[in-house]
């Protein structure tokens, strides 16, 4: 069984709706590993913040990752639509969003969104 989250949380390449997907295969794909917490927690965090930072390949990886189910796209598909797409604003507002409501996620991007607001707000670098 597949988590799908609700239908706007998609991006349309083409002519199709694609739903992003916060699975397993997911959070592999951005280089989460069994038995290994410390490196996961890095990996994770580092992607969280990089589009907290609104840097385009921490962006773009997750993007990629969340669509690595659908066997009929692949990367170059992506990468066209990303450099191309309206969409980009609208995913760097909402992509944590997306990552705070999908079960495999929700509890470290909470985590880690108190922790980087707390840190930007220490640093007096303002939200966007």
């Amino acid at each position: 069984m597949k988590l799908v989250l609700p239908a706007h949380a998609g991006v349309i390449l083409g002519e199709t709706n694609y739903k992003l997907i916060f699975g397993l295969k997911f959070l592999r794909e951005i280089g989460m590993l069994p038995n290994s917490s410390a490196d996961n927690t890095v990996a994770f965090s580092e992607m969280v913040g990089g589009i907290m930072d609104f840097d385009p390949f921490s962006l773009l990886k997750a993007l990629k990752a969340s669509l690595i189910t659908y066997d009929d796209l692949d990367e170059k598909a992506i990468e066209e639509w990303f450099e191309t797409s309206e969409q980009v604003d609208w995913l760097f507002e909402n992509f944590t969003k997306f990552l705070e409501s999908a079960p495999m996620t929700t509890k470290k991007t909470k985590q880690l969104m108190t922790y980087f607001k707390k840190a930007m707000a220490e640093m007096e670098i303002p939200e966007v």
